[in-house]
């Protein structure tokens, strides 16, 4: 009760620090440069890359109109013309300052409302087109809005198949700068893209886009990467043919930034320890593993607790708890055939004891039977809170299915 209580304070708390950043300007804009100053002290500047200075934000959220603007007046922009794929609702995107500046332009923007927003926002020479881009309508959108040869700025940022809706969009155009949001959950080299299969809207997690090493390898010999903003959230290419021959590439192990997101829930973050860098990914992918079994047989009654015995097999050589800094907990669903994909709000069962690195945990847990009758699959896994569901990233170990038939007879168990 004394826990609920204190949290309940705390809430309280935020939510009127929220309120007043939000009244007042002053404090917030002195508490953002704070907080940026001890964000980038954390993050440290491994490469020193003179584009940092030029980081500054009109309509940007981190620093990318300053970094545009810069590469602009040194690559060239003749035409004057951008591309924004997931322009949001036009208040606050990548290329709004580009507009403001008397640009023409395309925004293209899967959510309607946002879009419908956008359209309000316009300005002259802008045009706002509603559609969810994937890879396979990339280019005849493109062609629809009549978009040119060689956009001078090309900006994509759907939290989805980034990877291949850039490179379907590059197959007929040429843009003289590209700007993507890379996943900072894979450290170069990893190289790691969104399955096709999984696009389709952000689940919540760290399982969006693609690597920045992937960007790296996917745009060589056609464009190079010059600069990762102090976020750790954009990667700016410009293509290779505008380069001075003697411009030094640094490459994206030196470039890269990992990303320091807000876990404030009312917007403005007020907590330093909320602006620490995300940690690598928990355990790597691959080892983790999963084994789980019903401990009786025969059919469950609709409705009645069907028992598991779980087994945590942790291969890494990180210890794993349900806590800080992310928690790994445990995820049993029933799942179709049709539809494998976990839902944001699966039900979640912590850790009863950490599993030490190189150990197995064993523990029974407990869920309802589906109120259907027929041969039902549970499925077992874990999730990474505010990383990514181990059963993308871990593969087949870090998933155990366990098939139960769900029987409404005189012989099944109520109690497993």
């Amino acid at each position: 009760m004394l826990r609920r209580a204190r949290g309940w304070a705390r809430h309280g708390r935020l939510a009127a620090l929220g309120v007043v950043g939000d009244r007042v300007p002053r404090l917030y804009e002195r508490d953002t440069l704070a907080e940026r100053r001890h964000l980038f002290d954390q993050l440290g500047d491994p490469a020193g890359n003179p584009l940092d200075e030029h980081e500054a934000s009109r309509f940007s959220q981190n620093g990318e109109d300053g970094v545009i603007a810069e590469l602009v007046r040194r690559v060239g922009a003749p035409a004057r013309t951008f591309v924004e794929i997931g322009s949001s609702d036009g208040g606050e995107n990548c290329t709004r300052a580009l507009a403001e500046d008397g640009w023409s332009g395309v925004w293209i923007e899967g959510d309607g409302e946002r879009a419908a927003l956008a359209s309000a926002r316009a300005l002259p020479g802008v045009q706002v087109v509603n559609a969810f881009v994937e890879r396979g309508n990339v280019a005849e959108l493109l062609r629809g809005a009549a978009v040119g040869a060689e956009p001078d700025v090309l900006v994509v940022d759907i939290d989805g198949e980034d990877l291949a809706v850039l490179d379907a969009a590059l197959v007929q155009h040429r843009p003289r700068l590209v700007v993507v949001e890379y996943n900072a959950a894979f450290v170069p080299p990893a190289v790691w893209s969104l399955p096709r299969r999984l696009a389709g809207g952000w689940d919540g997690t760290f399982r969006f886009g693609a690597s920045l090493q992937a960007f790296v390898d996917t745009l060589a010999g056609r464009y190079l990467l010059v600069h990762c903003d102090r976020s750790g959230v954009n990667a700016f290419f410009v293509r290779a043919d505008l380069l001075d021959a003697g411009t030094e590439v640094l490459g994206p192990s030196r470039l890269f930034r990992r990303a320091a997101y807000a876990r404030h829930p009312f917007g403005h973050v007020r907590s330093r320890a909320a602006l620490a860098p995300m940690s690598e990914l928990v355990p790597d992918p691959g080892t983790l593993r999963i084994e789980a079994a019903r401990p009786t047989s025969g059919p469950v009654a609709p409705g009645a607790p069907v028992a598991v015995d779980v087994v945590v097999d942790n291969r890494s050589d990180r210890r794993l708890s349900s806590g800080r800094p992310h928690a790994l907990n445990l995820v049993l669903r029933w799942i179709d055939r049709d539809d494998e994909s976990p839902p944001t709000d699966a039900a979640r069962t912590t850790l009863a004891h950490p599993v030490p690195a190189g150990r197995r945990r064993r523990t029974l847990l407990w869920i309802p039977a589906p109120s259907e009758p027929g041969r039902r699959t549970l499925r077992v896994t874990a999730v990474l809170e505010g990383v990514a569901w181990l059963e993308h990233l871990g593969g087949p170990d870090a998933v155990a299915d366990v098939v139960v038939e769900v029987r409404p007879t005189q012989g099944s168990s109520t109690l497993p």
